[in-house]
C-alpha cells in the first residue's frame, strides 16, 4: 500500500532497524541479491516500504533477486507424509519454519529473512482469516467470498501440519502444539501475503540449498501453486495501475525496474495486480485509500440484486451464464451482468433476449424504469446496509470474543479490543468506500 509523508530509512533507525539491516546484509552477501539506489524505510503508522536513496533515472534496475535466492518448496518437503492433503502453500509454510530455525550461516537458513518479517503479534490481527467471527461477519461480500476459500485452504493445511507434528513428535504437549499452531499460521500468512508468481521456468537451475541441477517446473502446474518468496523485493508496497516500478522475471530471477525518474527520499512502489479493495483486504490485510486511489476497485451487489429476482428470472440468468458476480465500479457504474439482471424486471422476454446480445433497440421508457430500480432498490439499499455495518463496527466495545488464535493479552476467553483496532479501522474505511460508490451510482442513474 502506497504511503505519503516523511519516512525513516532503516540505516537511520537505530536499534529498531537492526533486524532489517542484518537481513539486507545477509541478502546481499549470502544470497547475492543486488540492490541499487533503494532502501527499506519506515512510514509513520504504515509500516515499511522502499524509498530511493539517491536520484533514480527511468529504466534503472533497482533490485535483482537471483533464482537461487528465491524461497520455494524444497524436494524433501514435497515428500511430506501427512494424514490429509496439504497444498504447495502449506508445504512452503512448513519449509519456512524449518529453514527459519537454522543458524544464519547454514546455506539453507532463511533466519534473517524470518526475523525481518512481521511478528505473530503484527500479522495475526491484520489478516481477516484470523479475525474472530464478530469481525468477520462485518466484512463486505467481496472479502467474505475470498475469505471462505482462504479459510478452507488454511484449515486443510493446518490440519495436515498438526497431524504431521503429532506423528513426528508424538510426545508434544498441548502447549507445544498451540505454539506450533501460531508459528505455522504466521508462516502460512507470510506466504499468503508476500509471495510472487513464479512459474518455475523449464530450465535447469540450482535450487536453494541443492547440490545438483533439476528442472524447476512440472508441466501444467496449477497457477495457485506457482509461488516463490523474493527476499527484499517483498519490501515494496502496492499501488494500483502501471505507474510504478515494473517487476519482471525469467529463469535467472526477478528484477524491479524504475518506470520513471525518482527523487532521493521518494517512495517507489510496485503493483500486486489489478485487484479490488475487497480482494486486497482478504489476501494482504489492507485496503487502498483515496490518495492514491485504487483504479481497479469494485464492490459486489449480489446481496442486493438477487433478492429482487424470482426463480424463473434467476434460471434465465443462469442459462446465459449471468447469475451472480454483479459488480459496481469505483465511479458507481454497474456491470453488464447487473444491467441484464435488472432489465429482467422491466423488459419483455423478446426485448431482454435482444438486450443480452447487444441489440438494445428503442427501450427509452423501460430505461427510466431500470434506473429507478437501480437507484431505489439496489444502490439505496446498499447505502443503508453500509451505514448499518458502520454502526456495528463503531459499536464494538471493550472486548471481542471468539478469536481463532490465543494471544498473550487474552484473558478469560476475551480479547481486549485494542488488539483489533486495525481491523475495526479497515472495516470502517471499506464500508465508507462502498457507500460512496453507491452514492455516485445514484447520481449517475438520474438521482442527483
Amino acid at each position: 500500500m502506497s504511503n505519503a509523508g516523511k519516512s525513516t530509512r532503516i540505516s537511520r533507525m537505530g536499534e529498531e532497524g537492526a533486524r532489517h539491516r542484518e537481513f539486507v546484509k545477509w541478502a546481499c552477501e549470502r544470497r547475492n541479491v543486488q540492490i541499487n539506489g533503494v532502501e527499506p524505510a519506515s512510514f509513520p503508522g504504515a509500516g515499511l516500504g522502499i524509498v530511493a536513496t539517491r536520484n533514480i533515472i527511468a529504466d534503472e534496475a533497482l533490485v535483482f533477486v537471483p533464482a537461487a535466492a528465491l524461497i520455494t518448496v524444497p524436494p524433501d518437503i514435497n515428500e511430506l507424509k501427512a494424514a490429509g492433503p496439504i497444498s504447495v502453500h502449506g508445504r512452503l509454510a512448513l519449509s519456512l519454519l524449518e529453514r527459519g530455525a537454522k543458524a544464519p550461516e547454514d546455506k539453507l537458513s532463511i533466519a534473517p529473512w524470518m526475523t525481518a518479517m512481521p511478528s505473530q503479534a503484527d500479522i495475526l490481527p491484520g489478516m481477516p482469516v484470523t479475525w474472530p467471527p464478530t469481525l468477520q461477519e462485518l466484512l463486505p461480500a467481496g472479502t467474505s467470498e475470498r475469505l471462505d476459500i482462504q479459510q478452507k485452504n488454511y484449515q486443510r493445511d493446518l490440519t495436515a501440519y498438526l497431524d504431521h507434528l503429532r506423528t513426528s513428535q508424538p510426545h508434544s504437549s498441548p502447549a507445544r502444539l498451540d505454539e506450533a499452531k501460531k508459528a505455522y499460521t504466521r508462516a502460512w500468512l507470510l506466504i499468503n501475503s508476500r509471495t510472487f508468481y513464479w512459474d518455475y521456468p523449464p530450465t535447469s537451475s540450482i535450487h536453494l540449498g541443492s547440490k545438483r541441477s533439476r528442472p524447476l517446473r512440472k508441466k501444467n502446474r496449477p497457477r495457485d501453486d506457482c509461488m516463490a518468496l523474493c527476499p527484499f523485493l517483498d519490501y515494496f508496497n502496492h499501488v494500483s495501475g502501471s505507474a510504478c516500478a515494473q517487476v519482471e522475471f525469467n529463469a535467472t530471477g526477478f528484477t524491479a525496474r524504475a518506470d520513471r525518474s525518482y527523487a532521493a527520499g521518494e517512495e517507489i512502489n510496485i503493483s500486486y495486480g489489478a485487484h479490488s479493495n475487497d480482494y486486497l483486504l482478504a489476501e494482504y490485510g489492507f485496503v487502498m485509500g483515496d490518495e492514491p486511489a485504487n483504479d481497479s476497485d469494485f464492490a459486489l451487489l449480489d446481496d442486493y440484486v438477487l433478492p429482487l429476482l424470482d426463480d424463473m428470472q434467476r434460471g434465465r440468468l443462469r442459462d446465459k451464464g449471468l447469475l451472480s458476480k454483479f459488480v459496481m465500479d469505483r465511479d458507481g457504474s454497474v456491470c453488464f451482468r447487473t444491467e441484464c439482471a435488472l432489465n429482467l424486471l422491466v423488459l419483455s422476454t423478446g426485448q431482454w433476449e435482444k438486450f443480452v446480445i447487444g441489440e438494445t433497440g428503442d427501450n427509452a421508457p423501460q430505461k427510466s424504469k431500470y434506473e429507478k430500480i437501480l437507484r431505489e432498490r439496489v444502490l439505496a439499499v446498499c447505502i443503508e446496509h453500509a451505514k448499518e455495518q458502520l454502526k456495528k463496527v463503531q459499536s464494538i466495545g471493550v472486548v471481542v470474543e471468539g478469536s481463532e488464535l490465543e494471544f498473550p493479552e487474552r484473558e478469560a476467553g476475551e480479547l481486549k479490543s485494542r488488539e483489533w483496532d486495525y481491523a475495526k479501522a479497515v472495516l470502517k474505511t471499506r464500508w465508507e468506500q462502498i457507500a460512496l460508490m453507491a452514492e455516485r451510482g445514484v447520481e449517475s442513474a438520474g438521482g442527483g
